[in-house]
């Protein structure tokens, strides 16, 4: 019998906030803390091709948020980034004992992050925002990969095939691209393959987008507030930041460099190499140097 390959990283649970919320946990957490936050259609797996290159120097932890993959769903449809999300990453934080942390935080991890940072500014002693601004200044070509997520697809094949129409997707390896199907999708008794995106959650993005409404409200009025050091990096190919507000951002939080990276709107998955790259020169404190 084959020898079962060691994982570098172990799964875990637990109860905050009134919901079980699941982490991954990359070891050494005698090391300085680094916290990982995940975008909307993502899960905490989506960090997989960094967090190795950061474990040696950080002891890493990257969550999924509520409502998706293996954390509980909100059975009252709570999903707000300024409340609800934050207050699950500070009950998990507190519990893990990361009193002081770096928060890296992608799209919506961000956009919580901008909030979280605000809100408890002595507990995070770094942010670093990962193609987000205060707001979403980029439409979808080709439609919402929540929004328009069907109910089921009958084969990995067939989901891969959706995903790819979208920009953040198209340009992934096929490594990253496994991630996202063995994460982002369970399979039913029938053999089909349904969202780990709570249908509430994906209910509520739907009203707003046909109401007019944007799904979450820009972040102008937090970024004063945000008293650490940050880096905001965009992707050159972002479908999500513009490059207006990215400047923009840049220049309301009050001590944060703005990096600009080849990749689009996941590059943890498109290009995980120079992401690593420009947060080690950041964290290490050197010059973050960018495409």
């Amino acid at each position: 019998m084959p020898v079962k390959e060691k994982l570098p990283y172990t799964d875990h649970k637990v109860k905050v906030n009134g919901l079980r919320i699941h982490y991954t946990d990359w070891g050494n957490p005698h090391l300085p803390h680094l916290f990982l936050a995940h975008g909307g259609v993502a899960n905490a797996y989506f960090w997989n091709l960094v967090a190795p290159a950061l474990r040696d120097s950080y002891h890493v932890v990257a969550v999924t948020a509520r409502g998706r993959g293996k954390s509980e769903y909100s059975t009252e449809g709570k999903y707000d980034y300024d409340q609800d999300y934050v207050q699950d990453f500070r009950g998990l934080t507190t519990r893990l004992g990361m009193d002081r942390l770096i928060y890296v935080g992608q799209s919506m991890g961000g956009r919580i992050g901008m909030s979280y940072a605000g809100t408890y500014p002595e507990q995070v002693e770094r942010l670093i925002l990962v193609d987000i601004g205060a707001e979403v200044s980029v439409r979808f070509p080709k439609g919402d990969p929540v929004t328009d997520r069907p109910e089921v697809f009958n084969s990995f094949a067939e989901a891969e095939a959706w995903l790819r129409q979208f920009d953040r997707f198209a340009r992934i390896g096929s490594e990253a691209m496994d991630i996202v199907l063995k994460t982002s999708f369970q399979r039913l008794i029938n053999g089909q393959l349904a969202s780990t995106i709570d249908r509430k959650l994906i209910g509520q993005r739907q009203q707003s987008a046909s109401d007019g409404r944007p799904t979450w409200r820009s972040a102008w009025d937090l970024l004063p507030r945000i008293q650490c050091p940050t880096l905001l990096i965009r992707g050159t190919l972002s479908d999500i930041l513009s490059p207006e507000v990215a400047h923009r951002t840049r220049d309301t939080i009050p001590n944060c460099k703005l990096v600009e990276i080849k990749s689009g709107h996941l590059p943890q998955l498109e290009n995980p190499s120079e992401l690593i790259r420009v947060v080690r020169e950041f964290l290490e404190g050197g010059e973050a140097t960018g495409t």
